[in-house]
Order: structure tokens, then C-alpha cells, then sequence
């Protein structure tokens, strides 16, 4: 998630929203916590903030990303049973929190690392050989040894808690409702780490999600909601057109243009999908100098935003697993 991080660094990123929605996740009391909003409304910028924000604290937050397509089934069956699945989330799982340790504590990865870092790369390797091999008619290689879920994740943790004299670790899980195929059975299994931590936050798209079916599961929701507010989308926008036309006089726009009627119909029409607006308002500043200033602005903006909006609602229309929530 190299975007989110080069975001946070950037011009365009409008700070005060963001942290105020990783405030209310820190003075959350629940140990684990829904963040959702819709699609493309900054989840994931949040968590990258929420992870940066909360390094050299005494309970700092981890970030973990799992792919919505693999190679691995999204249960278990005859090629690749429960034992792998399970062997292969557990290191999965230790080697993302091996490098938010390597990226974020380089001194005590060093010190304390190196060994388990060089095991958990090698039995990946291992692991990944042994599933290109299982797809031939005659599969070769093993495993020699399974681990167990948190057999090797809860050493590292608490050897991060003792080299750093802490003892208090949270993590967060993006995407979780799309990992391999939006699979109930991984979504479980990972849910077995969640008491590892003293505090688990996971993103969520599945719009069925709400505070009345999970609350007796134990989770919280908060809502990544700030694409829906003028003033905060109002700034986005200004931010973004303004580095688009900074470095050609040619380009110069008058941002009076985007006023707040057309900003009311561009957060209604996206749905507060912030990647849809920032987007559709570059489309729409490239056609409005296209066109010399004779079109409308407004229009085309709102244009660009319905035909970006349709080609998202195209794609998802084609994926056979849409995100859904099993826990």
C-alpha cells in the first residue's frame, strides 16, 4: 500500500479529518472495531495514519494487508488442507508484522530479529514451492514442519514487547471482508489472532454491515464519514486542481468555479468516494481547458464523476466474490 503512505506525505492530504477518526479509534474501549464508510472514503489512509501516529507510544498499531486473490483454495480441499491454510496465515501473519517491525523499529529488528526473520523467509520459500508444486499431476516436495496459528506471531510480539519495554500491541487488518475471495473460513481462522492484540481494527465493505449485527460479536463501528463533508471535500478538491495546474500558466483555473452546489451533487453522485471525486475533478479541469472555459464546469465534473462511478459499479459486477462479512 505504497499510495496510502506517499498520501500521507503529500500536499493533498487534508490531516485534521484523518486524525480525528484515529482519535475516536484510540478512545474506542472496544477491542475490536469495524472502520467502514464505502468504498474509496480513505479507510486505508486512516490505518497508514493510525500505525505512523502510533509509533514510539507505549501501544503502538500495526498495519496488515492480506491479497483478495490467491493461489490457495478459500477453504480447505484435497490439494491444500486445514493444516497448510492454517500454516499458511501463520506465516503470512508473522512475516507482515516482521516488517512493520523492520520498517518502524530498525534497531530492534536488528537486535532481536534477524534470526526468526531469516526462519520465516526460508519456510516461505519452502511454502511457495510446495504450492507451485501441488498443481502438477504428480505433486513433489513437503512441508517438514506446520505451524500452528500464533505459534510463531506470538513470540514475535513479545519479543517486540520486551525490547521495547512495552506491553501493549494493536493491529490493524485492511480489507479483511475481501481476503481470498471475501473466504468465511480465512476470516475465522484470522479472527483467532485477534486476542493476541489489545486492540484489532478491520475495514469492512460490505454494505450489510452495521452496529445491530455485530455488536453481539463483540465489535464497534466507527465510520470513515468525511467524504461526505462540503468543507473538508471542498479543500480535497481545491488541493488536488491546484497541484494539477501549479507548473503551467496555461493551465491556471479559477477555483470559485466549484461551488457548493456542485460539490453537494459530486458527494451525492460518488457516494463520498473520494478517489471517484479527486479523479472525475481532474478529468473534468483537463475537458473544461479542452474546451477554452465554453462548457459548464459543473457539468462537466458531474460527467466525469457518473461515468467514473459506472465503470466502478462495472467492475464490481464482474467479481464473483463481492466483499462480505462472515464473523
Amino acid at each position: 500500500m505504497v499510495y496510502e503512505e506517499k498520501t500521507l506525505k503529500s500536499d493533498l492530504f487534508v490531516r485534521k479529518p484523518v486524525d480525528d477518526v484515529c482519535r475516536k479509534i484510540n478512545d474506542n474501549s472496544s477491542k475490536q472495531i469495524i472502520l467502514n464508510g464505502g468504498r474509496g472514503t480513505g479507510k486505508s489512509t486512516i490505518l497508514y495514519n493510525l500505525r505512523n501516529s502510533s509509533i514510539g507510544t507505549d501501544s503502538p498499531t500495526f498495519y496488515t494487508y492480506f491479497e483478495s486473490a490467491t493461489s490457495i483454495p478459500r477453504e480447505p480441499n484435497n490439494l491444500f488442507n486445514e493444516e497448510f491454510l492454517k500454516h499458511y496465515y501463520e506465516l503470512k501473519f508473522s512475516l507482515k508484522l516482521l516488517q512493520n517491525i523492520k520498517e518502524k523499529y530498525p534497531i530492534i529488528f536488528v537486535k532481536y530479529f534477524l534470526g526468526i526473520n531469516e526462519t520465516a523467509r526460508n519456510l516461505n520459500m519452502e511454502m511457495c514451492d510446495y504450492i507451485n508444486n501441488r498443481f502438477y499431476v504428480n505433486p513433489r516436495g513437503s512441508i517438514d514442519t506446520y505451524l500452528a496459528p500464533g505459534q510463531m506471531s506470538y513470540e514475535i510480539l513479545e519479543r517486540l514487547k520486551s525490547g521495547l519495554g512495552i506491553g501493549s500491541i494493536n493491529v490493524s487488518i485492511d480489507r479483511f471482508d475481501h481476503i481470498n475471495g471475501s473466504s468465511a473460513y480465512v476470516q475465522n481462522l484470522l479472527s483467532e489472532y485477534f486476542s493476541m492484540f489489545d486492540k484489532t481494527i478491520i475495514t469492512a465493505d460490505d454494505p450489510s454491515v452495521s452496529i445491530e449485527n455485530v455488536r453481539e460479536k463483540g465489535f464497534d463501528i466507527i465510520t470513515a464519514d468525511y467524504g461526505g463533508n462540503i468543507d473538508i471535500v471542498r479543500d480535497i478538491i481545491n488541493r488536488k486542481i491546484q497541484e494539477q495546474t501549479a507548473y503551467d500558466q496555461r493551465k491556471y483555473f479559477n477555483l470559485s468555479l466549484v461551488t457548493g452546489e456542485i460539490l453537494e451533487r459530486l458527494i451525492a453522485d460518488s457516494n463520498g468516494n473520494i478517489s471517484i471525486m479527486l479523479k472525475a475533478a481532474t478529468e473534468a479541469v483537463d475537458s473544461y481547458q479542452w474546451y477554452a472555459g465554453k462548457r459548464d464546469f459543473g457539468e462537466l465534473l458531474l460527467l466525469e464523476t457518473q461515468e467514473l462511478v459506472k465503470q466502478s459499479d462495472k467492475m464490481l459486477s464482474y467479481s464473483k466474490n463481492p466483499p462480505k462479512f462472515h464473523l
